[in-house]
């Protein structure tokens, strides 16, 4: 400073000059950095709400589709005869006699192959008391087409009659394939026959254990299954489709399961309903785009996910999905709690696991539409772009997000 005194005032004013000159330049570029940013950012969110928009679309296009698909199954002919024909001769089983040897092989079935795999996803020790099937005719059909069945577990829908000569059997034998290739057909987890009266599940595709209990007395009686046939019931009109949403399932060893059920009318008797168990698979590849982020305009870091009013993911997260060891990682990081970890690496999902607790999640569960940038659910800064999903039944929100990372 001492040095100016000694300059010229022309020396002085090329000086104020320059730094002027230099001071324009900097504010001029901090401006036209700071609009290509903003434009930038404009351009991203417009892609992510297309994205979030489209996706969103496809989830509530594949249930509408559902709910068609089973209230054309509820009033197809051959539906109403097999739920009338299963109904009778399922009550006719009462009369049965089950000798102890087959008690004896259900609880072996239940100790050495259901409750094990059963524990690997719960917490605590289940135990055969609480879910022993207790009436005669369920203690019948779980000997015959689940404990007394040849084939492995996963596979027990091989069986199309059992070996007894009853009633039921035949009636089995008559349906069961049409009923299977309806199931794989459609995409089915499994689907199910269920008498309106007592609540009993008097037949199903693939013979999990939930095969011939009831839905209002037996263990299960708690379940989301459960609670969509309670949703028929309260409203039975025909072509009334109820949908629930996912819950952990016991019968498919605490998997996440929802159900989509409906009213089955012979001319205008209601003589039972009809449910199916719905995968995430084919909203998981809506999401993912068949995990093809890239295609989808998503870059390294993008997804979409639904989110649910309890703010857990209903649909699985793409870091699960490209490196589960790091994503595991990552959830400890963030304060997860271990046993939620733990579940998730066991069961290989996120859904219904993973806590979404974020500005997004909650604003889409509340029915609010927007573009945010904020901090995302692995504790770094997203753009997001966010919105309730239009599906009877369940609230779920929608949401796309990119890093900022990677945006800018």
């Amino acid at each position: 400073m001492l040095g100016l005194k000694h300059l010229s005032i022309k020396s002085k004013l090329k000086i104020m000059l320059l730094l002027a000159s230099l001071g324009s330049i900097i504010v001029v570029g901090y401006l036209s950095w700071n609009k290509s940013r903003e434009i930038l950012t404009e351009r991203i969110f417009s892609q992510l709400t297309s994205v979030r928009a489209s996706k969103a679309y496809q989830v509530e296009f594949y249930l509408t589709s559902l709910r068609n698909q089973i209230e054309t199954l509820c009033e197809n002919r051959m539906v109403v005869a097999a739920m009338t024909e299963f109904n009778r001769e399922f009550d006719q089983l009462k009369q049965q006699s089950v000798p102890a040897n087959w008690d004896q092989q259900i609880e072996a079935y239940y100790t050495q192959e259901f409750l094990p795999r059963l524990a690997e996803n719960t917490q605590g020790t289940p135990v055969f008391e609480t879910y022993q099937p207790t009436d005669t005719e369920s203690r019948y059909l779980q000997y015959h087409y689940i404990a007394n069945n040849p084939n492995p577990v996963g596979e027990k829908d091989e069986l199309e009659r059992a070996t007894d000569s009853s009633n039921y059997s035949q009636i089995h034998s008559r349906y069961h394939n049409l009923f299977r290739n309806l199931t794989q057909r459609f995409g089915y987890y499994d689907l199910f026959l269920i008498d309106s009266e007592t609540g009993h599940i008097v037949y199903s595709v693939y013979k999990e254990t939930d095969f011939s209990i009831s839905l209002y007395t037996g263990p299960y009686r708690n379940s989301n299954l459960a609670d969509v046939v309670q949703k028929v019931r309260d409203n039975p009109d025909l072509g009334a489709i109820q949908l629930v949403d996912f819950k952990f399932y016991r019968p498919s060893y605490n998997a996440p399961a929802a159900f989509i059920a409906g009213p089955i009318y012979d001319g205008t008797q209601l003589v039972g309903i009809l449910a199916a168990q719905l995968p995430i698979d084919e909203i998981n590849n809506v999401l993912t785009g068949n995990q093809n982020w890239e295609q989808d305009g998503l870059g390294d870091t993008g997804e979409t996910y639904l989110v649910g009013s309890d703010l857990r993911l209903r649909s699985t997260a793409r870091l699960l999905i490209e490196d589960l060891s790091t994503y595991l990682d990552v959830l400890r990081q963030s304060k997860v709690k271990p046993e939620i970890v733990q579940l998730i690496e066991q069961l290989e999902t996120a859904l219904l696991l993973h806590p979404i607790e974020t500005v997004a999640a909650r604003e889409a569960v509340a029915g609010q539409s927007g573009t945010q940038i904020i901090p995302g659910y692995y504790n770094t800064d997203v753009l997001s772009s966010y919105a309730p999903l239009n599906i009877q039944g369940v609230n779920w929100g929608i949401v796309s997000e990119m890093a900022l990372s990677e945006a800018y």
